[in-house]
């Protein structure tokens, strides 16, 4: 369904979304979190696309060539996406106000004949304060039928818990932080010296090694540089180096790569 190039670059959340589509089991609204603005965008204008393709493949891939898709892709459909966002003239704060919120649910009443998607490009609670936010509660649990709610944010714990448990959260990596295998492998030598991580955090750096060492052996290699890094230190602490070696028999066991990085990750920095 999604584009060759985009599946190289978050190959598991295309694979999940495509899952959900096949079987008619999209939720209603994902907080899509990570730094990198530009490919969470790019992700929702290819959703919204097979959403709406009037053409699509057996495979549910858009044409690209009908209606819908030549307005999504030159930016000129009229219904979508709905984007809600700060107006700076009506908030010099940058926030999104309740009358917009007001005029934004009203819209969303009327019938259309597109599945629309709404785009909330600022969902931190510094942009979306809670009397806003309360405002949309309603909207984002019990949507009206072929409405898909997308919250972008950098980081979940910014968002109110209140929409965070309405939203399934899908985690984007951050391919301006890291932009290359010797970029991340000199990471790791600020990453140990981090005390403490949370489960979340833990996760969204598991998701960045995923992308960049896809390969067992580049992620065995990659342990082996973290071992390195420990007993250079002036405290040996055996215990961690034995977490490592754990991980490396997990990999080579063929577990899952991802809940074995996360979990390593997690249990080194706590």
């Amino acid at each position: 369904m999604f584009s060759d190039s985009l599946k190289e670059k978050i190959p598991s959340i295309c694979l999940f979304f495509e899952s959900a589509l096949q079987r008619n089991r999209l939720a209603n609204a994902y907080l899509l979190c990570g730094a990198d603005y530009n490919l969470k965008q790019e992700f929702a204008d290819e959703l919204i696309k097979i959403l709406n393709c009037l053409n699509p493949s057996e495979s549910g891939k858009p044409c690209d060539k009908c209606l819908n898709c030549n307005w999504i892709i030159n930016k000129q459909h009229p219904d979508l996406p709905i984007i809600l966002e700060p107006d700076l003239e009506k908030s010099k704060k940058g926030v999104i106000v309740v009358d917009q919120v007001s005029k934004f649910l009203s819209r969303i009443q009327n019938k259309s004949q597109f599945y629309r998607v709404i785009l909330i490009k600022t969902a931190e609670s510094e942009q979306l304060p809670a009397q806003s936010a309360n405002s949309l509660l309603k909207s984002i649990e019990e949507p009206n039928p072929k409405i898909l709610f997308l919250l972008f944010a950098r980081d979940q714990e910014q968002v109110l818990p209140t929409i965070c448990s309405r939203c399934q959260a899908i985690n984007f990596p951050n391919y301006k932080q890291l932009q290359s295998p010797e970029e991340l492998d000199n990471s790791l030598l600020e990453w140990t010296k981090i005390q403490s991580i949370s489960f979340y955090k833990a996760n969204q750096y598991a998701d960045t090694i995923l992308q960049q060492k896809k390969e067992i052996p580049e992620l065995i290699n990659l342990l082996d540089n973290i071992t390195a890094i420990y007993l250079e230190k002036e405290k040996i602490d055996l215990s961690k180096i034995q977490l490592i070696e754990n991980a490396k028999l997990r990999l080579k066991s063929f577990c899952s790569a991802k809940s074995t990085i996360e979990e390593l990750i997690f249990n080194l920095q706590n």
